[in-house]
C-alpha cells in the first residue's frame, strides 16, 4: 500500500469508481464489445448483412447519423471507417456516456438470451475487478454504493487522535479490498471488524472492551439508542464477537465476494463514526 492510500490521504472515491472512469476499466469495456459485438476483423459491409445492420442500429438509433454516412470497409483505415468513428467516441466520451453506449449495444444488438446473459457475466467481471461502483443487473447498470457511504468510508479512515489506531485499521481493510489484481476479502472484513472493536476499547478504556460491552456502557452512561438502531447494532456485534463464532465462519467462508468485504467496509465505517461522535458529547 502507497503512502498516500496508507495515511487516508487518497478518498475511496478514488479506489471505487463512481463518478469516473479509469483508463484499464474504458479498456476492458471496449475489449469485451471487440470480442462480443464490435468484432475486430477486416469487414466488407456489403458482403456482411449482420454486421451491416448492427451499424446501421448504432448509426441511426445512437449517434442519429444519417445512415448514409456509413462507410463501405469495417475495420479499415479509411477516414469514413464506422469502426474507428465508434472507437474514437468511445475513448473520448465521458465515463457515463461509455456505461450508456454498453448498455444500448446489449439491449439492441444482442438478441439471444443466453448471449445476454453471458455479456452481463463477463461485464460483471470486470466492473468488479476495477473497482467500479456499478454492476450490469438485466443489461442496465445499477449503482451499488453511493457517495454517502464512500463519505462514511473517507470519514472513518480519517480519524485523528486517540481514535488513529481505528483509521489504521479502516485504511487496511480499503487497502486489501483495492487490490485489484489480487483482492484480498477476507482481510479487508477482518480488518473493518478490528477496527470496530478498536474503537470500542477506546471508547470504553477497557483493552478488552467488545461492542455489546461498549453499548450496555453508554446505556450505563445515559444515551439512550432507539429500539430499532440498537437491535442493528447488535447484530452487528455477532460479526465482531468471537464467543458466538459468528465472525469465524464468515472469515471462513470460501465464497467471500467484492460485495461482502464492501458492505462490512462500508457498516463498520458507519458505526465507527457513530461511535467516536457519541464519544464526542
Amino acid at each position: 500500500m502507497r503512502f498516500a492510500e496508507r495515511y487516508g490521504f487518497r478518498p475511496a472515491k478514488e479506489f471505487i469508481q463512481l463518478n469516473d472512469m479509469d483508463s484499464a476499466l474504458r479498456n476492458r469495456l471496449w475489449n469485451l464489445l471487440t470480442r462480443e459485438i464490435l468484432y475486430d476483423n477486416y469487414i466488407d459491409l456489403r458482403q456482411s448483412p449482420s454486421m451491416r445492420n448492427i451499424v446501421r442500429i448504432i448509426w441511426g438509433s445512437y449517434f442519429k447519423y444519417p445512415t448514409d454516412t456509413i462507410g463501405v470497409f469495417w475495420g479499415g483505415a479509411s477516414k469514413n471507417d464506422p469502426r474507428n468513428i465508434i472507437r474514437n467516441w468511445f475513448y473520448d466520451s465521458p465515463w457515463h456516456d461509455v456505461y450508456d453506449f454498453v448498455e444500448f449495444c446489449v439491449d439492441d444488438l444482442i438478441s439471444d438470451l443466453r448471449r445476454k446473459d453471458a455479456f452481463e457475466n463477463k461485464c460483471n467481471i470486470i466492473l468488479e475487478s476495477e473497482l467500479s461502483g456499478f454492476r450490469m443487473i438485466g443489461c442496465k447498470f445499477l449503482k451499488i454504493t453511493s457517495e454517502i457511504e464512500l463519505d462514511a468510508v473517507d470519514s472513518a479512515q480519517s480519524a485523528t487522535g486517540r481514535f488513529e489506531p481505528v483509521a489504521i485499521h479502516i485504511r487496511s481493510s480499503l487497502g486489501h479490498l483495492a487490490r485489484r489484481a489480487d483482492p484480498d476479502y477476507r482481510n479487508s472484513i477482518k480488518e473493518a471488524i478490528s477496527a470496530v472493536e478498536a474503537a470500542c476499547c477506546i471508547i470504553t478504556g477497557n483493552a478488552n472492551a467488545s461492542l455489546g460491552l461498549a453499548l450496555k456502557q453508554m446505556e450505563r452512561d445515559g444515551f439512550q439508542l432507539h429500539s430499532a438502531q440498537k437491535d442493528a447494532f447488535n447484530k452487528l456485534y455477532g460479526y465482531t464477537s468471537d464467543a458466538d463464532g459468528i465472525r469465524h465462519a464468515l472469515l471462513e467462508e470460501e465464497s467471500l465476494t467484492h460485495e461482502d468485504a464492501q458492505f462490512m467496509l462500508i457498516t463498520c465505517s458507519a458505526f465507527i463514526n457513530y461511535l467516536i461522535a457519541m464519544a464526542k458529547l
